[in-house]
């Protein structure tokens, strides 16, 4: 019996020891949003025309799009946009993986604008949520008894304040100051494994939390020459790189039951900070009206995360009922799995039919979609960068001084992960209304 406790106590810290970096390659996998989607602006109008919306940048979205923009409303606005996600996960490792619809307060800001000089200096506010690490998934394993379920509630926000100001008629500049920050910080499931090929049964029940913070400021500007006779608008974004960091605590009660009539259990801790070194953007756009109701866009942003890294800093502490173990860990990650920029190219286009008394914009757009995955190689070869494909499309209805937009998005992407084949398909759902005070 004393052999039996011996040998399944060393099981146990080797399994415990290789647990931290499993449950970092599970995380990664299933619950890592990729970044070209999800620190991307919003509005129901720009998310209708594929965000191609630099130059465009005409409502309070620009206090994200475009600063610049800001200075050309004429009209104190106020805009407030919410999103319905679905999300529909497939693995050939798990099978009846199923995963929750989310809703979310998208947007929320207004533009104050007021003469100064004979020219418009605007100040804006707003609210976004940036990044949704908001998941819930459960399902079974397709080899041997494999169950799972896991819940995260945390959103990743930013409050924004604006200033914009118009230089002349055709040119327009203005700068944001970003704070993020996390609301719902809670995460927790289990997974439940009986590895039948190396005789023994695990069962992980996780909690934790995870508060975010950072700081960052944008500049832009926007130029109009249709005062000059030319239907076109150009703008051009930059935004500054920072450090998005997470306090970071989770606890992982383990239990081991071995063929042999043993069962050892134990309590993995870690606590500490990790760092998500966001590099610098920039963004250039363009918009032609061909007519008076048909508008083109063309966005371009330049998204150098090629070696920009993911840091994990803390104490991870393993306690079993007669021995506790202490260790401090400091690792480096790549922030994206093929280590790649994600530059990227949207495209949009709005047509306005023109009924009495009302408008009813027609959008359709889509966007390249460098992802932050990677596909793995059987060969062991370095893993490439996932593109996923996405369809957008919206319409509006738009009367004096008030205006309701709506818009769908269908995102999707196919990968070769380590351990099988994933199909994700996410459906995005966003309403917008904007009142003109």
């Amino acid at each position: 019996m004393t052999i039996c406790r011996i040998t399944a106590l060393t099981l146990l810290l080797l399994l415990c020891f290789s647990s931290k970096a499993q449950y970092e390659l599970s995380n990664y996998e299933i619950e890592r949003p990729p970044y070209e989607y999800k620190l991307l602006g919003t509005g129901a109008r720009a998310a209708g025309m594929g965000y191609a919306f630099n130059a465009v940048a005409d409502d309070a979205t620009s206090i994200y799009w475009n600063a610049g923009g800001t200075a050309y409303i004429k009209d104190p606005q106020f805009l407030m946009s919410g999103r319905m996600q679905t999300d529909y996960l497939s693995r050939s490792d798990f099978r009846n993986m199923n995963s929750s619809m989310k809703y979310y307060p998208d947007f929320v800001g207004m533009i104050y604008p007021i003469d100064l000089l004979k020219k418009t200096l605007s100040f804006g506010a707003a609210y976004q949520n940036s990044i949704t690490r908001e998941a819930r998934y459960n399902g079974g394993g397709n080899l041997g008894q494999l169950e799972m379920e896991y819940r995260n509630n945390s959103t990743i926000n930013v409050l924004m304040l604006s200033v914009g100001y118009a230089l002349s008629g055709n040119l327009f500049i203005g700068g944001a100051y970003s704070h993020w920050f996390s609301l719902g910080r809670e995460m927790s499931g289990y997974h439940y494994m009986n590895n039948i090929n190396e005789g023994y049964q695990r069962l992980s029940v996780l909690s934790g939390s995870s508060v975010y913070r950072g700081d960052n400021f944008s500049l832009g500007l926007l130029t109009d020459f249709t005062t000059k006779g030319i239907p076109l608008r150009f703008g051009i974004k930059y935004e500054s790189p920072f450090k998005l960091q997470a306090d970071f605590y989770q606890v992982d009660s383990v239990h081991y039951v071995f063929d042999y009539d043993s069962a050892v259990s134990c309590i993995e801790l870690w606590d500490g900070v990790r760092t998500y070194n966001m590099p610098w953007k920039l963004s250039l756009g363009l918009s032609y009206r061909l007519s008076d109701y048909l508008t083109l866009a063309l966005d371009y942003d330049i998204k150098p995360f090629r070696n920009a890294r993911y840091e994990w800093n803390g104490l991870h502490r393993i306690d079993y009922p007669h021995l506790q173990l202490d260790s401090s860990y400091s690792e480096e990650f790549y922030l994206t799995e093929a280590n790649g920029n994600l530059n990227q190219v949207r495209a949009g286009m709005e047509f306005v039919l023109h009924p009495r008394d009302l408008l009813i914009p027609l959008r359709l757009g889509f966007k390249s979609n460098r992802t932050s995955l990677g596909n793995y190689r059987s060969d062991g070869a370095e893993p490439s960068i996932v593109r996923a494909m996405s369809f957008n499309c919206g319409l509006g209805w738009v009367m004096e001084g008030f205006s309701v937009d709506f818009a769908y998005e269908l995102y999707a992407y196919i990968r070769n992960m380590e351990y099988g084949m994933e199909n994700r398909i996410y459906s995005f759902y966003t309403l917008s209304g904007i009142l003109n005070l």
